[in-house]
């Protein structure tokens, strides 16, 4: 190596010339991919194609957050409440004896035991910030039962998963509650926890209008509603989508999944960046540290 280096260089008539034409490629590396697809995912890619890869394809371990611990809380909360009340119209559909009697309504107090027994206790950054949030849990619980006392819907389903087709693709979900009125038409509510929205953008409603397809091409069933029902004030905020909605949603879906099908997660920082679980580890984080 030493003598090449050392010896001296030949002359070269003329400059180099490069060759008319390069042929440059590029392989994208290809990872093994989802079957079936969920709103999740590609609500993930949307945010950033990059976030989607560290999620759902390197599958990286994410810290939790008071915020989601609180939030499965309510949720888990609500179901196993509605599941008893349930349970109470079934039996006294059964009475033979009590065709004129009306359903023994679950109490307050065993809706706040099952929020007790719901609580979960971790990724809280402090006892007071736990205390926080289990305080205003039961001031939510107690003002929620207090709005429907006596007055509260037997739903038709509590978390129903459904798998549907889009195209050539598969999505699943699950249903929070779905209602029926007396008609036999669908009221799908999905619980929030988080800030309350008054205006709703398209990409707002792109989970509940999923459902919505989903309830009339699987379940063939009639939608008079779609709610958000934001927990922290106690307010529904209800919509139904258009046929250009759900086209519009069904094109969405398409090409999101058909995006990631392409193996393209180029990264898009910018102001996602400040809430993305993974930006103490990604190359490409912009944070807003003012």
């Amino acid at each position: 190596f030493i003598e090449e280096i050392a010896a001296p260089s030949q002359e070269v008539a003329g400059p180099i010339k490069e060759p008319v034409s390069i042929v440059k490629t590029e392989t994208k590396a290809k990872y093994p991919l989802p079957k079936t697809f969920s709103f999740s995912q590609l609500k993930a890619y949307e945010s950033c194609p990059w976030q989607y890869f560290y999620s759902f394809i390197a599958k990286v371990p994410v810290r939790g957050s008071a915020q989601f611990s609180f939030g499965k809380t309510m949720h888990s909360t609500l179901q196993k409440f509605y599941q008893l009340i349930i349970e109470h119209s079934n039996v006294s559909q059964a009475d033979l004896f009590g065709q004129n009697k009306k359903i023994a309504y679950p109490s307050a107090k065993e809706l706040l035991k099952f929020y007790e027994e719901s609580w979960i206790d971790d990724w809280y950054e402090s006892a007071e910030q736990k205390e926080k949030y289990r305080a205003q849990g039961l001031s939510i619980l107690k003002a929620y039962y207090d709005k429907f006392k006596d007055q509260w819907a037997t739903p038709l389903y509590l978390e129903k998963s459904f798998t549907i087709k889009i195209g050539d693709y598969s999505l699943k979900g699950f249903l929070d509650r779905v209602d029926v009125d007396a008609g036999g038409a669908w009221q799908i509510i999905d619980y929030k926890t988080g800030n309350p929205k008054k205006d709703l953008t398209f990409d707002d409603k792109k989970q509940l209008l999923i459902y919505q397809i989903a309830a009339q091409e699987i379940f063939r069933a009639s939608v008079k509603s779609l709610t958000f029902y934001y927990l922290t004030n106690n307010e529904p905020i209800s919509f139904v989508g258009t046929n250009k909605d759900l086209a519009k949603t069904k094109d969405w879906i398409v090409a999101t999944i058909e995006k990631i099908l392409s193996h393209d997660f180029t990264a898009t920082p910018g102001h996602v960046c400040n809430s993305c679980d993974f930006n103490r580890i990604c190359p490409f984080a912009k944070l807003n540290n003012k």
